[in-house]
């Protein structure tokens, strides 16, 4: 299992945001940091994730200071590199603690994200 990002509360009004991955061993339910290199995404909680092959994709979220993302990244898992995806169209709102869809057909894939009114495509 693999794990990006999250925040925590550290007292008073303040919360700490992560950018870390951290991959659980199933087989002997350890927990090991992966460092990671690449152009790293920002630190955050409440983005999308899903697998395509070997790469693990991000989309949105929420930072530090109330900063929400609409940026697409996504993590090579066998090399531990960071790459970010560049649309070629204008792409979804900023937003977090949201659910796209994954779908994958015979020739590619597509991340479906929704809004009220739009339906955003990235073809990977």
């Amino acid at each position: 299992m693999v794990v990006f990002g999250g925040h925590y509360f550290e007292g008073g009004d303040a919360f700490t945001y992560l950018n870390e991955i951290w991959l659980l061993d199933v087989n002997k339910l350890m927990w090991h940091k992966v460092v990671c290199t690449g152009e790293i995404p920002g630190p955050r909680y409440g983005h999308s994730c899903h697998l395509i092959g070997s790469r693990m994709f991000i989309f949105g979220g929420k930072g530090p200071k109330d900063l929400v993302y609409k940026d697409v990244y996504f993590l090579d898992l066998i090399e531990w590199v960071w790459v970010p995806v560049n649309s070629i169209s204008g792409g979804p709102s900023a937003r977090y603690v949201h659910y796209p869809r994954l779908t994958v057909n015979q020739t590619c894939c597509f991340i479906i994200i929704t809004s009220i009114s739009m339906l955003y495509i990235y073809i990977v």
